[in-house]
């Protein structure tokens, strides 16, 4: 961005397949809304014909790919796999750099980045973020749609950042999440061997956290939603057997998410126990009137509207 000498900067991620006519598309959302501080397109992923990307696909982490492109207007943030960005170069620039703290291959730095340039472009009588949803890309499923979990680690650990760097944005949910009742039994572990017991019912009762997780993801994918997942992205080769397994795979991979955005502030040296039952608002959708996805509630992060 430092070197470019153009007015706006379109972000794609390296492995993307635009279609045909997104520059045009660019082009006439640019020229519609010339005071934005930018756009967020819509990225979508291929239908899920595996029982790994199926599993993706229900936890939840590629749903705002697509999602933020459908806010009607004034979208908080955009994944820089399709943004397109304001350099503001006519008022001497922004300063707005992606910030280099947040892990490369990670998440959290396109909402700190999109953040800074929406409060610079109101702070200066300009406009936010536009919806682009005819600005499409097509992402391809990491890893060729093999199983490789560092990259939602690293994500989770991004995310667990913005607690602390965006504490206007958060509140406090009460109800423990799984892995603040893991944590708890954890502490009930030290605790009880500290006192020369062996923590069996502690270690029972982390195991029945991780059952009881999973028997309610099973429960809504499999009964409560059982309609609902006629409308996913999902090839109708994954049924039966397969389906139950991706079920099971997604409420793993949303737990280990949990896991990792809990303690993720201690490697990046912004946690306390203040922040402890403290969530972010990364999707404001009752503000848009927009429905959120049930998985997404369940998230370590249970995203509500107080944007």
């Amino acid at each position: 961005m430092l070197e470019s000498t153009a007015d706006w900067v379109y972000f794609l991620d390296d492995d993307v397949v635009p279609s045909p006519d997104v520059l045009n598309c660019a082009e006439n959302i640019i020229r519609a809304h010339p005071k934005a501080a930018g756009f967020v397109g819509n990225t979508a992923f291929p239908p899920a014909n595996t029982i790994s990307t199926a599993a993706l696909h229900l936890s939840g982490v590629t749903y705002f790919f697509e999602a933020m492109s459908q806010i009607p207007n004034d979208v908080p943030w955009g994944v820089s796999a399709n943004l397109i960005a304001c350099r503001n170069v006519s008022d001497g620039g922004d300063g707005v750099k992606f910030d280099l703290r947040f892990p490369k291959t990670g998440g959290g730095e396109d909402i700190d980045f999109c953040r800074q340039k929406r409060k610079y472009s109101i702070s200066n009588g300009r406009q936010g973020f536009f919806p682009a949803p005819d600005m499409k890309v097509t992402h391809p499923w990491w890893n060729h749609g093999r199983r490789s979990y560092w990259r939602f680690y690293m994500w989770a650990i991004g995310d667990g950042a913005l607690v602390a760097m965006y504490p206007e944005h958060c509140y406090r949910v009460w109800q423990p999440n799984c892995a603040e009742t893991l944590l708890l039994w954890a502490c009930v572990t030290g605790f009880m061997i500290c006192q020369g017991m062996w923590p069996q019912y502690a270690l029972r009762g982390a195991l029945y956290t991780i059952i009881a997780n999973v028997v309610h993801d099973c429960y809504r994918h499999l009964w409560r939603d059982a309609d609902r997942t006629h409308n996913l992205n999902i090839e109708p080769k994954i049924s039966g057997l397969s389906w139950g397994i991706a079920v099971i795979e997604s409420s793993l991979i949303r737990m280990a998410s949990e896991d990792v955005r809990e303690t993720a502030r201690r490697s990046l040296d912004i946690y306390s126990f203040d922040r402890l039952h403290k969530t972010i608002t990364k999707y404001p959708f009752k503000k848009a009137g927009m429905e959120l996805r049930p998985e997404l509630k369940l998230l370590c992060f249970q995203y509500k509207s107080v944007m």
